[in-house]
């Protein structure tokens, strides 16, 4: 029986659907590496990197997040490219792609390549002293204070935050 997905499944459709998850994601990411082999075999073909470029750039910006970063990481690093951030696509540096590069793709497919990060707990505290910190660099700067948390409020979310971490001492931070 097919798994129809929808935002009104229930439990046990869910879990029944958990493992397809899997399957269904590696036909993805194997669907993308065939697309990349035969643009690496058509280069190598025709001596062409332009239509490749222009391809690959495109397959990029079709995916995102994390595929699109590793596809682009595996385009500069098997073929020699670089992003252009203001074109948003891929430029060539190089002219000419070997079968010896097409054999290590074959060997190191793109999530292999640029694997994902692993699964970490967002850290709310980190990230607002983070934000907290970038703050403080902008209010030194002469011109960047309408840009700015006022220094009393950032000493103020300081204090909850310690606060909140040493459950309610905040003479203990």
């Amino acid at each position: 029986m097919a798994i129809k997905y929808s935002g009104n499944m229930t439990l046990a459709q869910v879990e029944a659907a958990i493992p397809t998850l899997k399957k269904r994601g590696d036909k993805f990411r194997l669907d993308i590496q065939h697309m990349i082999l035969s643009l690496a075999r058509h280069w190598v073909a025709s001596g062409n990197v332009q239509p490749v470029a222009k391809a690959m750039t495109r397959i990029i910006n079709e995916v995102e997040g994390y595929y699109a970063q590793a596809l682009a990481n595996y385009a500069m690093g098997m073929w020699n490219m670089t992003w252009d951030a203001s074109a948003k696509a891929l430029v060539y540096t190089e002219t000419t792609l070997t079968d010896a590069v097409i054999k290590q793709m074959q060997k190191e497919p793109w999530w292999e390549f640029s694997p994902p990060r692993e699964v970490r707990g967002f850290d709310g505290f980190s990230e607002l002293e983070k934000l907290l910190t970038k703050n403080a660099k902008k209010l030194a700067k002469p011109g960047e204070k309408d840009n700015v948390i006022p220094a009393h409020v950032v000493n103020a979310l300081r204090r909850a935050m310690a606060e909140a971490q040493h459950g309610g001492d905040a003479d203990a931070a």
